[in-house]
């Protein structure tokens, strides 16, 4: 599996990219933010040879997740919050409530190269309007999400897993062993 370094101002700066872009949209949360992180970030590996953070992503019940960004001391949202660069909006919805992170301040463009960006607002376009529970949905409907195990990483490689394969459980049991044994996954488990 290959490692990139995460950069983590282009992750702090495409977290408050991405809230100001998605922010008109009245579905827009935390939700879609950990989707669109995931999407940039794989589309740009697939398109450019590299990621736009280099963050990693695992496997979670309700689809892919960087793992920089769960809430905690280091997180880059706790990092945002505390600078006064971010706020969250909680909205009370008929299940739960929606969190959504709220950009107040501009984003560093500079630290993307124009091709980055371009990337990312398609991403966003291409869900605009989208609820939280589709695009999750969505998420597991992608090969590379079938790849891993849960809260196992999701290897950067598995973007070019064919979409249109038959994923029979014997057939993913041996992409997981061939990806064992190359390295692309660190769990032994099946």
């Amino acid at each position: 599996m290959r490692q990139f370094t995460e950069d983590r101002r282009k992750l702090r700066e495409l977290i408050l990219f991405i809230s100001r872009e998605a922010g008109s949209d009245p579905n827009y949360g935390s939700t879609h933010l950990n989707k669109f992180l995931y999407y940039a970030d794989f589309l740009a590996y697939a398109k450019f040879g590299k990621p736009i953070t280099g963050t990693e992503y695992y496997k979670e019940e309700r689809g892919p997740v960087p793992r920089a960004v769960r809430l905690g001391e280091k997180s880059p949202i706790t990092e945002l919050l505390r600078a006064g660069d971010l706020r969250l909006q909680e909205t009370p919805l008929v299940r739960g409530k929606r969190i959504t992170p709220v950009a107040l301040r501009d984003p560093d463009l500079s630290v993307f190269a124009p091709e980055e960006l371009e990337l990312v607002r398609m991403v966003i376009n291409g869900f605009e309007g989208w609820t939280a529970g589709k695009i999750s949905k969505g998420t597991h409907e992608l090969s590379n999400w079938h790849a891993a195990n849960l809260h196992e990483t999701i290897p950067y490689e598995t973007v070019f897993i064919s979409p249109d394969q038959s994923l029979t459980k014997s057939r993913i049991r041996r992409g997981q062993e061939l990806a064992r044994r190359r390295g692309w996954l660190l769990s032994g488990k099946s």
